[in-house]
């Protein structure tokens, strides 16, 4: 008890020494205040990976090595989640109630300051109007980091994109932050996803199966295909794979199947695969998230997946597994 005492007197005061210190200029700091909110852990995220954060009476001091400005995303405990911009050389203050996460306030630098503006400007709005105060924003404050957090937020990462609006407004920050590095490999990974929305062309293709048969795009003209995403060491998408068999045998003459792995080690695919009931149209090139086929389809997680019509036009993407399995016999009874 005396131990975790002296431990809780000594976080308050190294939380006080830094909360008074300047920061460097190779340094962010996030000086943190809680209110109903005693001790906890939080996680901020950033293109580098994940930190942990301690609560302790209710404060935290968070710094990070900077060489650049970037976006960072809190993660409270119940899961919720706020982006905010880190600066070199600067401090931001982040008071929140966890009793009622939208009252979160934002200040000390001009970035912050504008999500926080916004932030509450959308504490009393839901759906479609919170769209809109977005891309308001965005197109408002298009040279800004703030604009781009509030692009990733309601667009690039929604769970139901509006490829259309979204491709609109990715490209008027990237005319506005052509220097934005971090933006420009949002976009790399973004733009084909974009471009194979449902409507769109399946765009060409060539792969090698397994037996080391050369399967195109063109072999399926005339039938539904079904492109399916999976790894070995992706326990979701390895259970589903197996229980493909289930769907697509019934339509084998209406429905075509291309398996694609993203496993590194082929060993382990073949192994897999030889097991698996499911053999045909299985493909691995040991190059993952770098496989030509993944990146033009712009597979960004899996298990994934891309229903494609007779004609070449993408009908349907990213279902989960009993939605496919239902639009998949929806399509085949229309057939």
């Amino acid at each position: 008890m005396h131990i975790r005492a002296t431990y809780s007197i000594i976080t308050l005061l190294l939380a006080i020494l830094m909360a008074g210190c300047s920061v460097s200029k190779d340094r962010f700091r996030l000086n943190g205040k809680f209110k109903n909110l005693h001790t906890a852990e939080i996680y901020i995220y950033s293109e580098e990976g994940r930190d942990t954060i301690r609560i302790q009476g209710g404060k935290f001091v968070y710094e990070k090595k900077l060489s650049r400005p970037m976006i960072l995303t809190i993660q409270y405990p119940n899961f919720a989640e706020m982006k905010i911009v880190a600066e070199p050389g600067k401090e931001t203050k982040f008071v929140t109630d966890a009793s009622d996460l939208t009252q979160t306030k934002l200040s000390g630098s001009d970035e912050n300051k504008l999500l926080s503006d916004f932030y509450y400007d959308i504490n009393d709005k839901r759906g479609a109007e919170i769209k809109n105060s977005a891309e308001t924003f965005i197109r408002k404050n298009p040279t800004t980091l703030a604009a781009e957090a509030v692009f990733r937020t309601y667009f690039a990462e929604a769970d139901n994109i509006d490829a259309k609006r979204t491709h609109s407004l990715l490209n008027i920050l990237l005319k506005s932050q052509p220097r934005n590095a971090s933006l420009s490999r949002l976009a790399g990974k973004l733009i084909p996803f974009l471009k194979t929305t449902p409507g769109n062309k399946l765009p060409p293709f060539t792969v090698t199966s397994w037996k080391g048969e050369t399967v195109t795009d063109k072999d399926f003209r005339g039938r539904y295909l079904l492109i399916y995403f999976w790894a070995s060491w992706q326990y979701e998408s390895f259970q589903q794979v197996r229980g493909l068999k289930n769907i697509v045998s019934p339509y084998s003459d209406r429905l075509g199947l291309v398996c694609v792995s993203l496993d590194y080690n082929y060993r382990t695919f073949l192994n897999n695969v030889r097991r698996d009931s499911l053999r045909e149209h299985n493909v691995c090139d040991k190059l993952a998230w770098s496989s030509p086929i993944v990146k033009q389809l712009g597979v960004n997680y899996i298990p994934g997946n891309v229903i494609v019509s007779p004609e070449g036009e993408i009908v349907a993407r990213d279902l989960e597994f009993s939605e496919l399995r239902r639009r998949i016999s929806e399509l085949m009874k229309k057939q």
